[in-house]
């Protein structure tokens, strides 16, 4: 079945502030918008509108059109430059679709998701709708589902929770504001039963959500290296809930899950693969080779892929008696005293610490030794911030090696996230 009969087979219901809509009801609405797509036709999406991203893909693929999903956060300059560069026919923004007269090619049904482009223009990575929701099946199991979005709906991350619930027949609750406050209280509200955020996400969540009553039957964790102690934490607070671990990214697709509560991955999983993916260590560096990941970067720039179609993930992995540890990021590397450091193995031993709900480590100039290591730290409780202090370097210096122990500690409320709910890192 392609999307748009995927929604009309659908007994799922789209919740939102402005009312409740039924997926089949949005089958509809994609079956008369894709009467104004010709064959060929190139779409650019720029909507965060989610029922205008679900009805967009539906009518493209049954168009046999190309989409290009935009980030709302994109200037309008970049828009512009992006409509001449892919030949784009059609603009489709809230409440409007833009028929630019440009010529349709041949008829393809690529989906084209773009990086986050904070920093430059975003990267345009070419999949098509298997190799974005190809995973993703209705079973009893998905059809009983409520799921929270918590990711923007234009980011990878994103679209995989709208399309779980859209092609899983489940339901998709969204907030109204993306808060942490509004995230807790939708999800309690509407007793929701499936969540998906990044780690950080999780541990913001956990503080803000309180005593409110809420049963979780599936959490799903993704987009940043998590660490047994926020593994710990969620188990203990959703005791019932099944909690997975899933390794995607743009460039890679959806790769794999881990689902045994524990951090990292099998070591067997290197030599023997996991499904249909295939992964290796190179260097330090985990490779991953996935039917899943993208077909190319339509935006200019080198394929990420070898010859063979291995894949680079620059996450840095340390084998760990049966078990491949995540230790962070090829780019985020700290230099202290000649000793090369990622925040996140120090993040990691921090977050053991029962005072600490969450801890950024980055590394601060210093003329002697390069950097040093600063931990800013959020409190589980309202305790007093110079006992915090103390009690988190305590902890540091009986587990950590003397030129990993962070030598500055500040104390704040929150720490500051990306748009995406990874942390925002310098």
């Amino acid at each position: 079945m392609n999307l748009l009969e995927r929604l009309r087979a659908s007994q799922g219901k789209l919740i939102s502030s402005a009312g409740t809509m039924g997926f089949q009801q949005l089958a509809t609405e994609a079956l008369d918008s894709a009467k104004q797509f010709a064959a060929g036709s190139r779409i650019l999406l720029w909507s965060d509108d989610v029922r205008q991203i679900i009805v967009t893909l539906a009518s493209a693929d049954q168009a046999g059109a190309d989409v290009f999903i935009a980030h709302r956060t994109i200037a309008r300059p970049e828009i512009d430059s992006m409509l001449e560069r892919f030949s784009i026919t059609h603009l489709v923004q809230p409440g409007a679709t833009e028929n630019l007269k440009a010529q349709p090619g041949a008829p393809s049904r690529f989906v084209y998701v773009m990086t986050s482009g904070t920093t430059r223009a975003p990267k345009v990575a070419r999949h098509t709708l298997s190799s974005l929701f190809g995973t993703i099946q209705s079973t009893q199991s998905s059809r009983q589902s409520r799921w929270l979005l918590t990711f923007p709906a234009t980011a990878f991350a994103g679209l995989q929770v709208v399309f779980s619930a859209v092609l899983g027949g489940g339901d998709l609750v969204l907030p109204p504001e993306r808060t942490m406050e509004a995230f807790a209280q939708t999800a309690a509200t509407h007793a929701v039963t499936h969540i998906s955020g990044t780690p950080t996400f999780w541990r913001s969540f956990l503080l803000v959500l309180g005593d409110r009553e809420l049963s979780l039957h599936q959490i799903t964790v993704g987009g940043e290296a998590v660490d047994q102690a926020t593994l710990d934490r969620l188990k203990q607070r959703f005791p019932s809930a099944r909690i997975t671990h899933i390794y995607a990214s743009t460039e890679a697709g959806v790769g794999f899950s881990v689902h045994d509560c524990r951090a990292g991955i099998p070591a067997v999983w290197i030599s023997g693969g996991v499904g249909d993916v295939h992964l290796r260590v190179n260097d330090g560096v985990l490779e991953i080779k996935s039917p899943r990941a993208l077909k190319r970067y339509e935006s200019g720039e080198a394929t990420p892929l070898d010859a063979e179609g291995w894949l680079s993930s620059g996450d840095l992995v340390r084998l760990e008696g049966d078990r491949y540890l995540f230790v962070g990021r090829t780019d985020r590397r700290l230099n202290v005293g000649g000793f090369k450091i990622t925040p996140e193995e120090v993040e990691a031993v921090l977050m053991g610490c029962d005072a600490v709900a969450d801890v950024q480590v980055s590394g601060l100039a210093s003329p002697i030794s390069g950097q040093v290591l600063c931990a800013t730290v959020v409190p589980r409780s309202a305790a007093d911030r110079d006992q915090v202090k103390k009690t988190v370097q305590q902890f540091a210096y009986q587990r950590l090696e003397p030129f990993k122990v962070p030598r500055v500690i500040r104390v704040v409320e929150a720490l500051q996230a990306s748009d995406s709910g990874k942390k925002a890192r310098q």
